[in-house]
């Protein structure tokens, strides 16, 4: 392993570690100031939001395989106008879709059903997430290109300290503004994140790259669609898992089931990072191995991933027989519900693949119909039945060798 590789290996692991522990510590100390409900409020709009987003990586997903490709040739100057070109993807996608759900977000509180006051609190916060996913989306694209570029170690240096900036401005804009004051942390932080893989994207790129990079280019537009085609069909079926059942459990189960699920998702999520962490720094690696020595790199990638398939085997079931403890620490009691989805989550690991993609369609419609028939106690069983795909290592390596 070369000193790059071995630094950007490294710095991912110390990365997700400390992200991990950060997020430990915001989650308990929102719970304690806000509550499992105000979580659940939260929650749902992240689910809003994170429908966008997941919609736009189908547009965009290709980036950090082409700027590895560009910059393994020598090729600034084509890096620079595909980054332009997504920057202003991005940009115009997620603003014309949030603008139709801010337009629509009383068809959608009709649909879930919230109270009066918890209504008015997602009504008023709507805005703020969209412009704090607006953010994301585009030092998105920025932090995908430092990928790229092989400088992973510079991206998860930015996310460090933008773990460390949420915490604090947490602690302080929670107790006074409450669930808004976790929309304006994250905005805050999501600013802090564009304002420096911005400014360190520039100076790879010599320094020739705005602050607002709007650009287009019909040629490489043309040259990645079929590509990003592909992330569009697996971001179509992404929307059928985690921000469809938020949303049905909001309108079926109440919000407290949400905030709950919500804490859920955050602990697989971050071990899920934890795992792939350390095979994060190989997508730009395979990128460029796949175009000359495509036996060698699909060798290499079948061994990688059958590594990192027992880790995660191995990791999910110690989460979901300690899922106890963390809710014992986390939420200050041995919460059910939260050992229920811990333990289902573990039941869906399993490898990509198109079988789960529809077994999911199907899921989410045996949701419906249980609860409209109120056997919700049947909810959780079919959950089981679902596909989150914890593992997407091997969605990101196999297209990229492709």
């Amino acid at each position: 392993m070369n000193f790059s590789l071995r630094k950007n290996t490294y710095s991912s692991l110390g990365q997700v570690i400390f992200t991990g522990v950060s997020l430990f510590i915001l989650y308990k100390f929102i719970i304690q100031e806000v509550g499992l409900e105000q979580l659940g409020i939260w929650s749902l709009l992240l689910s809003i939001s994170t429908s966008v987003g997941i919609l736009n990586s189908g547009l965009t997903g290709s980036i950090v395989k082409f700027v590895a490709e560009h910059y393994v040739e020598n090729k600034t100057a084509d890096a620079k106008k595909l980054i332009q070109t997504f920057f202003t993807i991005n940009f115009v996608f997620f603003l014309a879709v949030a603008l139709i759900i801010i337009l629509n977000q009383n068809t959608i509180l009709h649909f879930i059903k919230l109270g009066k006051t918890q209504g008015k609190i997602f009504s008023s916060l709507l805005p703020v997430t969209m412009v704090m996913f607006l953010l994301s989306t585009l030092s998105g694209v920025f932090l995908s290109s430092l990928e790229g570029f092989q400088k992973l170690y510079l991206k998860n240096l930015i996310l460090i300290f933008s773990s460390v900036l949420t915490l604090f401005l947490a602690f302080f804009l929670v107790p006074r503004f409450n669930l808004n004051g976790i929309a304006y942390t994250y905005v805050i932080s999501n600013i802090f994140i564009y304002i420096f893989s911005w400014y360190f994207l520039r100076k790879n790129l010599g320094g020739s790259l705005k602050f607002l990079p709007f650009g287009w280019s019909r040629l490489i537009f043309k040259q990645t669609f079929s590509y990003n085609a592909k992330f569009q069909i697996i971001a179509l079926s992404a929307i059928l898992n985690d921000p469809l059942i938020r949303i049905i459990m909001v309108r079926y189960t109440g919000l407290q089931i949400a905030g709950v699920y919500e804490l859920s998702s955050k602990i697989i999520l971050q071990m899920r990072a934890l795992i792939i962490s350390s095979t994060q720094s190989l997508v730009p690696f395979f990128a460029g191995l796949g175009k000359e020595r495509k036996a060698e790199a699909l060798d290499f990638y079948q061994k990688a991933y059958e590594v990192l398939f027992f880790i995660g085997l191995f990791s999910f079931s110690t989460l979901a027989i300690s899922s106890p403890l963390i809710s014992l620490f986390w939420i200050g009691s041995i919460n059910s519900t939260f050992v229920w989805f811990m333990v289902i989550r573990f039941i869906r690991i399993r490898p990509y693949s198109s079988w789960n993609l529809i077994r999911s369609k199907a899921c989410c419609m045996d949701i419906v119909l249980l609860i409209r028939q109120k056997q919700k106690h049947l909810i959780y069983p079919s959950v089981l039945l679902s596909r989150l795909s914890d593992l997407r290592f091997s969605r990101r390596m196999s297209i990229c060798i492709y």
